[in-house]
């Protein structure tokens, strides 16, 4: 769910998708979206390209328990070397958490001395988090 809601944000602000896992786009029987590359050493969710400016976007889902692991935090360096609003030719970052998660991943972000205002943040909320719900959705 998280993944098609950064999606659907990428395509909002622009971009075209051009890699995504688990392809929950609608598309024609015979066409797919690849997997995303790696960037570094860790594979985003999802990656937007900018169709006018050709700037990257990437999108990540996280949950919870996800923001403790040593593999998120080791992933947002590997992205924030490419991220920036201020600039132009640098990247976009959403990430996308349960509401919940929020205040999780601002401390996160901040403990990396990364900006908060350099990445878009997406926020789930708690109904559409559970997992007993995913089935009813």
């Amino acid at each position: 769910m998280l993944v098609d809601l950064i999606a659907r944000k990428m395509r909002e602000e622009g971009y075209t998708i051009v890699a995504m896992e688990g392809n929950l786009l609608p598309l024609p029987e015979d066409e797919k979206i690849p997997i995303p590359w790696k960037i570094r050493r860790h594979r985003p969710d999802v990656i937007g390209i900018g169709m006018k400016s050709r700037r990257v976007c990437i999108g990540e889902a996280k949950t919870h328990d996800d923001l403790f692991s040593r593999r998120t935090a080791t992933q947002f360096g590997d992205f924030a070397d490419i991220i920036g609003k201020s600039s132009g030719e640098k990247a976009e970052l959403i990430v996308g958490v349960p509401l919940r998660s929020r205040d999780t991943l601002l401390q996160l972000l901040e403990k990396m001395k990364l900006h908060a205002e350099d990445i878009s943040i997406i926020l789930m909320p708690e109904e559409l988090a559970d997992d007993e719900n995913e089935d009813h959705l």
